[in-house]
Formats: structure tokens, sequence, C-alpha cells
């Protein structure tokens, strides 16, 4: 009798790579995460993207946009390159960057990389000021949790 192997896809975080701070523009960094999936799904770097955040749930994918509303963020409503709001500043292959911004003082880039082994997302918000830093001290205990759960969904 032979033993099939099944194929199981780990989601764990991990230290912030270089190589994904690197692709923010962000001028100052106030806040980062990042979690490793691995082995890497097949598609791009902008499907690994699409996957997790607009082919969510309904119902995950309203605790998101409720969790973006309370931070301020601007989100588009659909025109030009975007995922779920997120403005798509770059999407190739290998790497897709999610840019938002809130009058709040809060701009977010989401950084989706991906590698022969593994896709890395990695999270990158600046604070400027008070109210940036009030907003974002209710929704970031809740941030890792989520990405965790949008991750396992869309690639286990």
């Amino acid at each position: 009798m032979t033993e099939t192997a099944i194929a199981t896809t780990r989601v764990e975080r991990i230290e912030v790579p270089r190589s994904s701070r690197e692709l923010t523009v962000l001028a100052a960094v106030d806040y980062e995460d990042a979690f490793l999936v691995a082995p890497a799904p097949a598609g791009s770097a902008v499907a690994a993207a699409v996957a997790t955040l607009a082919e969510a749930p309904a119902e995950l994918r309203q605790l998101l946009l409720a969790g973006w509303s309370a931070l301020g963020l601007r989100l588009g409503a659909g025109v030009g390159r975007q995922v779920l709001g997120w403005r798509l500043r770059r999407g190739e292959d290998e790497v897709a960057v999610l840019a938002a911004a809130s009058p709040l003082g809060i701009e977010a880039e989401l950084v989706f990389a991906r590698g022969p082994e593994a896709l890395t997302y990695a999270t990158f918000v600046r604070l400027r000021g008070e109210r940036a830093g009030a907003a974002w001290a209710e929704i970031a205990p809740h941030h890792p949790p989520m990405v965790e759960r949008l991750l396992r969904r869309a690639f286990s």
C-alpha cells in the first residue's frame, strides 16, 4: 500500500522581509507586519491580492470595509486599477502594491510579493498626528488575525 502525501498550505506571521520593505514608497513606516503563504499559490501577485481581498466572502469584505472606513481610508469605487477599492500602485506577476490614504493622516500600503517558494503579504502604515494614531490603535489588534484569516481562506 502506498501513502499519498496531502499538500497543505502554511500561513504564518514572519519578520517583514527587506525585499517587501523596499517596495513601499511611504516616507516613514509606523506599523508593519508580514505573513508567508507556502507553497506559493498559482497565478500572479495581483491575482493573490484579488483572491485575498476582493474574493473574500461577503461577510469578511464587510468587516474589511468597516475597518477601513473607521480609519477614514478613501477607497475607489471601481474606477481604474484597484482591488476592493485600494489603488493598484504596482501590478506585476511577481509584485502587487495596493495603496490607500485617509484625511485623518493615515497612509497604507499592502505588498503582495510572489516568489518561487512562497507568497509574502506585508502591511505598511504611516501615521501622521494624534487622530491617525488613535484610529489605528482601535484597529491594530484586529489586523493580524484578520490578515491570517483572509490568507487561510484564500489559499488553504
